[in-house]
Order: C-alpha cells, then structure tokens, then sequence
C-alpha cells in the first residue's frame, strides 16, 4: 500500500510537471475559476488532482473548521500551495506522506497563507512591481518593491502587489496578474498567483504556482 502512495505522488508530479508552459514563467494548472457554491473545505476535497496533499497538511494540522468556515477567521483568502510544492518538499526531505511532516511546521506554514477575515481580490490590490538595479557609481545590485500592499496574515505578513504584463512586446498591454512575496524569510523573488479568484462560500483562494517552494514562506 505505502509503495503505491508513493507511485501515486510520483505519477502526479510527472502529471503536472507535464501540464506547465514555461512561457512567460506561466504555470498552466488547470485550476477551476469563478464561484463555487460550497466551502473553500469542500472545494479543495472535490478537487484531488490540485489540492489533495494540500487538504492532508489541513487535516494534519488540525485546521479544517478555518476553511469549513465558522472559526474566529471569518472569510478568509488562502495563498493556496497545490500538490506540486508540497510533494517537491517531502522528496527533497526524504518522505513520502505529508503525515511524517511536523504538525507544528504545517500549521506555522498553513496560517503564513491565510489573510484572516478579508477576501482579498485580484483587482483590490494595487499596482506595484518587483525588479533589480545597480546602484549609481557602483557594482551593487538591490532589489527594488515598489507598491502593493503589505497584507497581514495569521501569522506574519505578505507584500501582495498586481502588475498589467506585457503582451506581444507591448507594455502593460497584457492580463493583470497578482503577485505575493513573504515578509516572513530573507528576500525572496515574488511568487505569481496563477488561479486568482477562486472563490468559495467561506473565503477566496488565490492559488500559487507550480514552482513556489514550502522555503519561500
């Protein structure tokens, strides 16, 4: 039984890895858009292919009622982490189920990804932007934020921020993306929302790329 679990995040990794478009930096999901006449809780249980391991950490960390709706939270946004992260994260530590995590590092991780009480939408968040610079007469490189706004989590904050794209080499002539980077850790490049505004009769999700690591929060 252990060995087909195993086979089954392994086949679901190639599974993924296989469904994401490098162009743009673009993670094609295949996430569900728009309104969901259920609980955020039921939604990611409906939906086993993106959220599966992400409702073990849930249950692993005793968090359920935060995403059934009904706790001291209210409605809440989650930065949702898919199945990818979460499985790139027990390979490279050397498990096979998200029950062998530390309950305490699933709960610190999981209330680092929730805005509590406050839906936050796509088009709420102001513009911002996230690039590098030399800096005048000299060799040094910094990071510039310009914008957004810094969102408070259960634990700790984000800096949230949406950025119209570039399209066909044109700028700003693109979709509006949404964009989160942890205050939580050392400087981290942003991470992109690539499923926005999924939402639920408890809260909104917004989902993060294949590519974002366990690490960056």
């Amino acid at each position: 039984m252990e060995k087909i679990k195993i086979l089954k995040g392994l086949a679901l990794i190639a599974l993924f890895l296989s469904m994401s478009c490098t162009k743009y930096d673009y993670d094609d999901t295949g996430l569900s858009k728009g309104n969901h006449n259920c609980s955020m809780w039921e939604y990611m249980c409906g939906d086993s292919l993106n959220w599966y391991h992400t409702v073990a950490m849930i249950r692993h960390a005793g968090m359920e009622k935060i995403f059934q709706g009904g706790s001291e939270y209210g409605q809440i946004t989650f930065l949702g982490i898919t199945n990818i992260p979460i499985l790139s994260y027990l390979k490279a530590n050397k498990l096979n189920r998200v029950e062998e995590l530390d309950v305490a590092f699933c709960r610190t991780l999981l209330e680092r990804l929730i805005v509590p009480n406050r839906k936050v939408m796509r088009d709420e968040v102001a513009r911002g932007n996230y690039y590098t610079k030399t800096v005048d007469n000299s060799d040094q490189i910094i990071t510039v934020e310009e914008g957004g706004e810094m969102v408070n989590c259960i634990s700790g904050k984000v800096w949230m921020y949406s950025y119209r794209e570039m399209y066909n080499n044109v700028p700003a002539a693109g979709e509006v993306a949404l964009y989160m980077m942890s205050k939580n850790v050392p400087s981290k490049e942003p991470t992109r929302v690539v499923s926005t505004n999924i939402q639920t009769l408890t809260g909104v999700v917004q989902a993060l790329s294949n590519k974002f690591k366990l690490t960056q929060i």
